[in-house]
């Protein structure tokens, strides 16, 4: 009976085992797992990405989802909990991640939104810290209250409306990524 099973499928089961178990997975050295639990919901992994700037690593970014997708724009239209989660592999200072992260909002968003955005962004982008290696932070959009930003020493933000919780998402898996690989691998592609 086992002859007839082929490599293919084994590491299946065997990729299928480590899921169920928990394992998680790896990119960089950073290790998250399959699964958290958001307000009695639990988010599975979708998947997980590398930034890089020239040859620097700079962080990696994870994608956990109610219902795990390899579509970018039903997850921006999508109302469950999302959550991205940000593990900084340098450290980076606050002017230049304040650059990167405004500058894939406005590249992935409509020109003719920004104004109605730009004082949910101002708040947003006041958040951001300097930070470290090992630095985690996590962005998680929740239907009906909004999007909360934890960062590390400060309290919970929550940041009104659907509409910004889709804008600043799709900076990780919008229409147009600084990086296509790094779009296709956190949307679940390997």
């Amino acid at each position: 009976m086992f002859a007839s099973l082929s490599l293919r499928s084994l590491l299946s089961v065997g990729v299928l085992a480590l899921a169920l178990r928990g394992e998680g997975r790896e990119v960089a050295g950073v290790k998250l797992p399959e699964g958290v639990e958001v307000d009695g919901k639990t988010l599975h992994l979708n998947g997980m990405a590398l930034t890089k700037f020239l040859f620097f690593d700079i962080s990696v970014s994870a994608l956990y989802l109610e219902q795990p997708s390899s579509n970018g724009n039903a997850i921006l239209s999508s109302d469950q909990v999302k959550r991205i989660l940000i593990v900084t592999r340098r450290q980076v200072g606050r002017k230049d991640l304040i650059k990167g992260l405004k500058g894939d909002f406005i590249r992935n968003n409509p020109p003719e939104m920004m104004p109605k955005f730009k004082d949910r962004l101002d708040t947003f982008l006041s958040l951001v810290p300097d930070v470290q290696r090992g630095t985690q932070f996590t962005i998680t959009y929740f239907p009906e209250k909004g999007t909360e930003v934890r960062l590390p020493g400060r309290p919970p933000t929550l940041i009104p409306g659907k509409d910004f919780g889709s804008a600043l998402i799709a900076i990780w898996v919008g229409p147009n990524p600084g990086n296509p690989d790094f779009k296709r691998r956190i949307l679940g592609g390997l």
